[in-house]
C-alpha cells in the first residue's frame, strides 16, 4: 500500500527512508511511463525536500528531470514512486529496481 507524503513528519520520513534505500544499492533500473527503462548509478539520483515537498531528481535520456513525490512504496524488490511533474501534466509511477545486491556499509 503506497504511503502518502502529505504531512511534515511523513515528508521527512519518506525522504530519509528513500535516501537510505537509494544509498544501499550502487545501481538502479529506472522505469518511467511506456516502459522506458534505463540503468542509473546512485550518484545520478537525488532525493531532497524543497518547499515542503519531496523531490526526486534524476538524469534521464532527455537530461536532468525532477518530480514531486506524493506517495511511495518499497515492496522489498522495488521502489515505487507516485510522482507529478509539470504542474500535474505528467503523473508517472516511477519504478526503481535495484541492480545487484545491497552495498554493505561499514
Amino acid at each position: 500500500m503506497p504511503e502518502r507524503v502529505n504531512t511534515s513528519a511523513r515528508i521527512e520520513a519518506a525522504r530519509s527512508k528513500i535516501a537510505e534505500l537509494l544509498a544501499s544499492h550502487a545501481e538502479w533500473f529506472c522505469t518511467l511511463k511506456e516502459g522506458n527503462t534505463q540503468a542509473l548509478r546512485r550518484s545520478e539520483l537525488d532525493i531532497a525536500v524543497a518547499h515542503g515537498r519531496v523531490i526526486l531528481t534524476s538524469w534521464t535520456e532527455q537530461g536532468s528531470r525532477s518530480w514531486k513525490i506524493f506517495a511511495w512504496e518499497w515492496t522489498g524488490e522495488k521502489l515505487l514512486l507516485q510522482a507529478s511533474r509539470r504542474m500535474g501534466a505528467e503523473r508517472p509511477v516511477i519504478e526503481l529496481v535495484p541492480r545487484g545486491p545491497p552495498v554493505r556499509l561499514l
